[in-house]
């Protein structure tokens, strides 16, 4: 189902309903949801410079390509789905039964080696995590502050 979904995130921006996600058809998209007024921190809703838009909407043309896999300027269905299970593979909130990652992720949380992860080993985990992205050491992750972590692929 949530591959399906991610397929469908793709498929959305098929404006020309052709089975391919290209970029001028991503750039038109995500160019209208740039320009969505965003939540300042005052709680107020602010448009967006053209350069923030546009900002924006090169940093997700960016990530967003790294589905291309084969580097023809457009994200056909076979990449959809690939880029859909790669997705799917590296989200947190996955429940799945046991395979090769996630072993490698419990020897990584698992600091008694008993093959589980307790409560505790978890959040010594998520403590030292947020040790590292916390940039400015104010005890919090900014969104700019986790965004060169969100590229980053195949952690463990």
């Amino acid at each position: 189902m949530r591959r399906a979904q991610r397929i469908g995130q793709f498929l959305e921006k098929d404006i020309d309903n052709d089975g391919n996600v290209t970029r001028a058809e991503l750039r038109e998209v995500l160019g209208l949801e740039a320009s969505r007024p965003m939540a300042a921190a005052s709680g107020v809703s602010v448009e967006p410079t053209r350069e923030q838009a546009e900002a924006i909407v090169s940093r997700l043309l960016a990530k967003t390509l790294l589905a291309d896999t084969n580097g023809d300027g457009k994200i056909n269905f076979a990449e959809m789905r690939q880029q859909a299970d790669d997705d799917l593979l590296q989200g947190w909130g996955r429940v799945t039964q046991l395979d090769l990652q996630d072993a490698v992720l419990i020897r990584a949380l698992d600091t008694s080696s008993d093959q589980m992860i307790s409560l505790a080993e978890f959040v010594e985990s998520a403590k030292k995590i947020l040790v590292m992205m916390d940039a400015n050491k104010d005890g919090r992750v900014s969104f700019l502050e986790a965004e060169p972590f969100s590229r980053m692929k195949n952690t463990f």
